[in-house]
């Protein structure tokens, strides 16, 4: 624990790319409120929820590769004034689908370049399936539980601020210099309730 407290935990889903001429999409960030509120159970109390995409819906730039999609969302120098205002000691990063993966590695990357200390992150469907490759490519991301985290990030949680072993957390995938390490994943959760 940080001085007896529990850590302060920044839960980000990021800004979302689309074709310029769609419906702009929003869809509700329901991984990372599943992992606050499973947290907050915990003893959790500190927790930042940010969804770019509803903090400035109407925030849309081009993007720029000549193809006509655009960016919409909060921009990440934004983003990272808010968690640095929420003075976060870690934070996680959803990358669900690959069409927000761009935009997470985006996030990750700027949170970085403010604060090279600060633990990432990332998880969802796209960081579960392309962990190894994420994590040899990206070196701003610091970690990534794949598969279902609602038991694993408390997990995780409590031992990385603790000073317990997390490298035996079912799902973690982490570097040890230039190798890339990762466990099995943990079982599918049977009872959602």
């Amino acid at each position: 624990m940080l001085n007896g407290t529990k850590p302060r935990i920044a839960l980000v889903t990021p800004q979302v790319v689309g074709a310029s001429n769609q419906v702009r999409k929003a869809p509700p960030p329901l991984g990372i409120s599943s992992l606050a509120a499973i947290l907050e159970q915990k003893g959790y109390h500190d927790i930042l929820l940010l969804d770019a995409v509803m903090e400035d819906y109407d925030n849309v730039t081009p993007v720029e590769d000549g193809t006509g999609f655009i960016k919409y969302g909060l921009p990440n120098d934004k983003l990272v004034e808010k968690i640095a205002d929420f003075r976060a000691d870690i934070v996680g990063v959803s990358s669900l689908f690959s069409s927000h993966t761009e935009c997470a590695i985006g996030i990750a990357d700027a949170i970085k370049a403010s604060y090279p200390n600060l633990p990432v992150i990332f998880g969802g469907n796209h960081a579960s399936q392309m962990c190894e490759e994420i994590l040899r490519d990206v070196k701003s991301i610091d970690y990534i539980l794949a598969g279902e985290a609602d038991y694993t990030l408390p997990e995780f949680l409590e031992k990385f601020f603790n000073g317990g072993d997390i490298h035996e957390i079912d799902g973690l995938v982490w570097r040890e210099g230039l190798t890339i390490r990762r466990n099995p994943r943990p079982a599918y959760i049977k009872d959602m309730n």
